[in-house]
């Protein structure tokens, strides 16, 4: 720890993405008379502009709409809809001296980095731990500016993210969201998607159990034009699919017992979450306040391991493996923390397989009479997604040539 100086000047970019989407929606040309690019007939072309941040974007658009950006200079609304993905109920460190934007406070690492404090939700609330007031879209309710939004958490964000804090207060209980605002839980899905971990070596930590690739692409492609109908023509979007304290679905990390993992040989259910108290940042190095512990829950899990809430994947409701959104680091990397990504734990092909390993989960055979019967489970699963808009009617044929060519893929 030590004094720094010269600071560059940060938090511009909230600014910027503010300027430059009310210029090409409102402007038809620039302070400089430069034309607008997008200009039909000498008239700006945008109707609806919609926001999408996944992870550090994400977090990025919470904290736009926290501080007010979504009003322009004159007073305009800027963005007309907002996909923030990933975020949990984080915001990002970014308009302060010294902010570092990438860094985000995880189980093992940053916990005295800011940008996780209160407010979490979406709605304004008094915090009775820290006694504050507030909520992510306060400024954008007094001036009439808030856009639809659209929350989408990987089950990663619940263990990792305080997912829970969006949904759920401080001492646990269930919180209303605006009529505005919508929560999706993608079920049984890590932080990192498949793609992004083959360029990502942050989160190769010596993993202890397979990392869960489930790819949710499928629902963020369905959710996107339900936001887009939403925004463009005032369709009502998909109701929020998340877990409730209500209905049992959000329930205390420990014990394993609560919580409904099973004992499956060989696997150590995580006996840690990234916990959160209120910090003191008048001291150096910052401080946790005694006493001033958040109470974070996580989705509640079935008898096979998977969660029972949220949007399911055919994956998730017909399940080849336990999917989790977390895993536990190995030797040489902190061994037992945990990591920002999921697990696969696949489930035994025949009957005498698990009875030999002794896994509680009923094998591929005991739960399928054949590889058909599995399809037609896929599919039926697939079109009831469709029925209720999580999912486009293209990728139904992708849910069922996955079922059909991959048996027990990742």
């Amino acid at each position: 720890i030590y004094p720094a100086r010269d600071p560059i000047v940060m938090g511009l970019g909230f600014a910027a993405i503010r300027d430059i989407v009310s210029c090409m929606r409102y402007a038809p040309a620039d302070d400089s008379g430069q034309p607008n690019p997008l200009n039909v007939e000498g008239k700006p072309a945008i109707d609806y502009a919609i926001g999408y941040g996944r992870s550090q974007p994400g977090r990025f658009l919470r904290e736009f709409l926290h501080l007010g950006f979504n009003q322009d200079i004159e007073g305009r609304k800027v963005l007309d809809g907002v996909y923030a993905s990933l975020a949990g109920s984080r915001r990002i460190h970014l308009n302060s001296a010294f902010a570092q934007p990438g860094r985000f406070v995880r189980q093992h690492e940053d916990h005295l980095f800011p940008g996780d404090q209160f407010p979490f939700t979406y709605a304004t609330r008094t915090d009775s731990i820290s006694g504050r007031t507030g909520g992510i879209l306060e400024r954008c309710l007094a001036s009439n500016t808030c856009p639809k939004v659209m929350h989408v958490d990987a089950s990663t964000e619940f263990w990792q993210g305080r997912g829970s804090l969006v949904v759920a207060d401080e001492r646990g209980k269930d919180v209303e969201l605006p009529e505005q605002v919508r929560v999706y839980l993608l079920a049984g899905t890590q932080h990192a998607g498949p793609t992004m971990l083959k360029h990502s070596p942050l989160f190769f930590q010596n993993p202890s159990y397979p990392m869960n690739l489930l790819n949710y692409s499928p629902l963020n492609r369905a959710l996107l034009v339900a936001l887009d109908e939403w925004v463009a023509h005032g369709t009502p979007p998909p109701a929020s699919h998340h877990p409730r304290v209500a209905d049992g679905s959000l329930v205390p990390p420990m014990p394993q017992s609560g919580q409904g993992f099973p004992d499956i040989p060989r696997v150590r259910y995580p006996s840690l979450i990234n916990q959160l108290s209120e910090m003191d940042y008048s001291h150096q190095p910052p401080r946790p306040i005694p006493g001033h512990d958040y109470t974070l829950l996580v989705p509640k899990v079935d008898k096979d391991g998977n969660e029972i809430s949220g949007i399911r994947l055919p994956a998730i409701a017909v399940p080849q493996a336990t999917r989790t959104g977390w895993n536990i680091r190995g030797e040489g990397y902190a061994p037992g923390a945990l990591m920002v990504v999921g697990s696969h734990i696949p489930f035994a092909t025949t009957k005498q397989e698990r009875l030999e390993k002794r896994d509680p989960r009923l094998s591929f055979e005991e739960r399928y009479s054949s590889r058909q019967h599995f399809v037609d489970a896929v599919t039926r699963a697939a079109n009831e997604l469709v029925k209720e808009r999580l999912l486009l009617a293209e990728d139904v044929e992708r849910c069922i040539a996955a079922a059909t060519e991959k048996p027990n893929s990742q």
